[in-house]
């Protein structure tokens, strides 16, 4: 997917559809996602870039195209996973709730999986790790964003689990049980920090073998600002 095509779309959609309010606010949106990755900068906030039931049956008439309108728009993900490495896009606001949840300036994180260290540029004495055994796959070129430490996630916990107070692991694949294989070692040590998984439980992320093995808390505190973004249904979890 070419990321100019794309912003072209994303133009003439807002002539296209400059009567249709919900239409304009989710183009502008992305625009401004787009706009913030390209500085490496977070948006300020996410919101649903699907259009509700009744914003789709009270306009289809006026606006037949609008199915495939919202299917291109929602092409954003793959997008962000081809140009920029980024499979999880967080925002200003979630940031802000995680680095208060976390104590950030007062204590010490891991993450893992980082990909391009999105999290960890914004995030106070967190420190980033990937074996980047995702290069070639759908992006071919690493370009983090701040330093990443290349290690394999379960070999970095068991490095680091008894210097760091915070573990933030989002979007593992799940066609690989290392997240289990964390999850367990984490439980033999009786580490007693937080665990914080951002996935779709029992769907797009992580193994069958964690979500059925794992305590999960949903946190109201860091899933108010994180909304469901297309249809994939991530949330943010606390894991024992």
């Amino acid at each position: 997917m070419e990321l100019t095509a794309y912003q072209q779309k994303l133009a003439a959609w807002l002539d296209e559809y400059r009567d249709f309010v919900p239409a304009q606010t989710r183009i502008r949106v992305v625009q401004q996602i787009l706009a913030a990755i390209k500085q490496h900068e977070l948006p300020d906030q996410l919101i649903s870039l699907e259009f509700s039931e009744t914003e789709l049956v009270d306009n289809l008439g006026k606006y037949p195209q609008l199915l495939t309108f919202e299917s291109e728009l929602l092409d954003l993900r793959q997008l962000l996973v081809e140009k920029f490495g980024i499979w999880h896009l967080f925002s200003r606001r979630w940031v802000q709730d995680l680095k208060h949840f976390i104590n950030a300036e007062q204590t010490k994180s891991l993450e893992l999986m980082a990909g391009n260290a999105v999290l960890t540029k914004f995030v106070p004495n967190m420190r980033a790790t990937d074996n980047l055994d995702w290069k070639g796959q759908d992006n071919e070129h690493p370009h983090p964003w701040t330093t990443v430490e290349n290690s394999d996630a379960l070999v970095a916990v068991q490095k680091y689990y008894r210097v760091v107070d915070n573990i933030v692991l989002a979007w593992a694949p799940d066609q690989d049980e290392i997240d289990w294989h964390i999850l367990q070692f984490l439980r033999q040590q009786k580490w007693a920090g937080k665990f914080i998984v951002i996935g779709e439980k029992n769907g797009a992320t992580n193994s069958k073998a964690f979500w059925q093995n794992s305590h999960l808390t949903l946190v109201a505190e860091l899933n108010r600002n994180h909304p469901q973004v297309d249809f994939i249904n991530d949330q943010v979890f606390l894991v024992k």
